[in-house]
């Protein structure tokens, strides 16, 4: 994670995130760096927060400055006053597909929702209309209260809920704007089917022995 700061703990929604599980509760507390020769190393110091104990799901790291860095696997987005927000990898982040794709598709139509990359306070979180985490394994997952403080409804949004339904149809080929981010990966010859095309069910041929070795 970053180089510094705090962790924010928070309580994923009660809808699903892209896995499929129900998710709660999300984080923030105090952590310090400790810094050798191998270069920075994050710990979280005595104000920690123990995501177990306390009832969280997952943390929110803070930059050293105390702004929005990440969390544990996944990048934030914020959603408030019509506009999707997201830390830039300046804020001690790691750039992510997941979070370019979901920029995008965010921004075309039929969503055309404007997107600002710039800091988050950790207070920001707290009045956000709507907040989620977005990676590989978590896709898209709706946080329904950070530090206890409840997230809009605290259940999944409308505009959360349509990028999941967007990112979806993106990666599964319906869309065809976004086709050439896809890879089409098929069985048997290595050729790609044409679209809606059946895969075939004819068993390969097998090589026949010579007359001389044929029992």
């Amino acid at each position: 994670s970053g180089s510094g700061a705090a962790l924010s703990g928070c309580e994923l929604s009660s809808g699903s995130g892209g896995s499929g599980m129900p998710y709660a509760p999300t984080c923030t507390s105090q952590s310090f760096t400790v810094r050798s020769s191998n270069g920075p190393q994050e710990t979280v110091g005595a104000h920690g927060c123990d995501l177990d104990q306390d009832g969280f799901d997952e943390a929110i790291f803070l930059t050293e400055s105390g702004e929005v860095s990440e969390g544990s696997a996944e990048h934030v987005f914020l959603l408030r006053r019509g506009q999707i927000v997201s830390p830039p990898s300046t804020a001690d982040n790691l750039e992510g597909i997941t979070r370019r794709t979901i920029v995008e598709i965010a921004r075309t139509a039929p969503l055309s929702i404007e997107f600002v990359e710039r800091s988050i306070s950790r207070t920001e979180l707290y009045v956000a209309d709507e907040l989620f985490l977005c990676g590989t394994g978590a896709e898209v997952t709706p946080v329904g209260a950070v530090d206890h403080r409840r997230i809009g409804t605290g259940g999944v949004g409308a505009v959360t809920r349509a990028i999941q339904q967007r990112l979806s149809e993106v990666t599964h080929g319906r869309d065809e704007r976004f086709a050439h981010w896809l890879t089409p990966v098929h069985g048997g010859s290595g050729r790609a089917r044409p679209s809606g095309a059946r895969p075939s069910r004819t068993r390969p041929s097998r090589a026949r022995k010579p007359a001389s070795s044929r029992r």
